[in-house]
């Protein structure tokens, strides 16, 4: 039973697909390693976990962060607040760290293209990182058997 739920504990990491992604910008201070996900690209109407992977050079008490989302090339949201809000825990020693953010992608959302530019800053507003992240917003799959009846539907139609 106790290595069962080791073995769901680790699922995640280990089915973690990296996201394609580039640095707009480096500090001293963090050193991006890598962004993960459950899945990419994300599929509407799925849940997704996003982790971010870094070193520290020196302890952190605090900071803030700032999401710019564009949709096809208009811009359509401008997130900003602490990182506490996102359930970042301060003070963070220096060293690896790593940041998991679950993400409810709503089957509402019309598909095409997304640009997220994420940054983030220090409790002083010296910026921490920079990351672009750019990808197709995807319809989920459907059931086979359901399309089938469309295809089906369209030729009497």
């Amino acid at each position: 039973m106790k290595f069962a739920l080791f073995v769901l504990a680790l699922l995640p990491i280990v089915l973690a697909t990296s996201v394609p992604y580039t640095t707009c910008g480096t500090s001293p201070d963090f050193a991006l390693t890598g962004v993960d996900a459950s899945a990419w690209p994300p599929v509407k109407g799925q849940y997704e976990n996003i982790t971010i992977n870094g070193n520290l050079a020196s302890p952190l008490s605090g900071g803030t962060y700032e999401v710019k989302i564009t949709f096809d090339f208009i811009p359509v949201e401008d997130l900003k607040g602490n990182l506490s809000d996102l359930g970042v825990t301060f003070p963070l020693a220096a060293g690896p760290i790593s940041f998991t953010k679950g993400l409810d992608i709503p089957s509402s959302l019309p598909s095409g293209a997304i640009d997220l530019k994420v940054t983030a800053a220090d409790d002083k507003g010296n910026q921490l990182a920079c990351v672009e992240i750019k990808f197709s917003l995807l319809r989920a799959p459907q059931d086979p058997e359901i399309d089938m009846f469309r295809q089906f539907v369209h030729k009497f139609a």
